[in-house]
């Protein structure tokens, strides 16, 4: 580094893209979260759709990931409040769910996501959606 250059924050990668994972089951933010950061990009999780929305008032967030099946708040409910907010409205979201039928799918573009992608994912198609949505390496 040259004298009077920037650290990066803490969580700032070479792409500079942060994706909050969000998931009730410990495995899976995990293995999403490494898959990711193999790729380049920073990440932060959150286990509840709560903890979510608390994650996107204090951090920087380009992306969520977000699992619809969970308790205390479905994720349709969670994208829903992601865009009335003002802070967060324009994050894309991309669930990442293992409901596969046609009416989660609707409901989901209907709460304001991005996209949808079923689990067990295909990492090149989950790879795909997130760079259509904001870039990365």
């Amino acid at each position: 580094m040259k004298k009077g250059d920037t650290v990066p924050a803490k969580h700032e990668t070479r792409v500079g893209k942060t994706i909050l994972v969000v998931d009730d089951d410990e495995k899976i933010r995990n293995v999403v979260a490494h898959f990711l950061e193999k790729e380049g990009f920073a990440v932060l999780k959150a286990r509840s759709g709560k903890e979510c929305l608390s994650t996107v008032q204090r951090e920087t967030v380009d992306l969520v990931l977000l699992d619809v099946m969970m308790a205390e708040m479905d994720g349709f409910v969670v994208c829903e409040k992601l865009r009335l907010n003002e802070k967060t409205f324009k994050i894309p979201v991309i669930f990442l769910t293992a409901l596969t039928d046609h009416s989660s799918k609707i409901l989901g573009s209907l709460s304001g996501g991005s996209d949808y992608v079923t689990k067990p994912f295909k990492k090149n198609e989950l790879l795909a959606a997130i760079r259509t949505k904001i870039g990365g390496p």
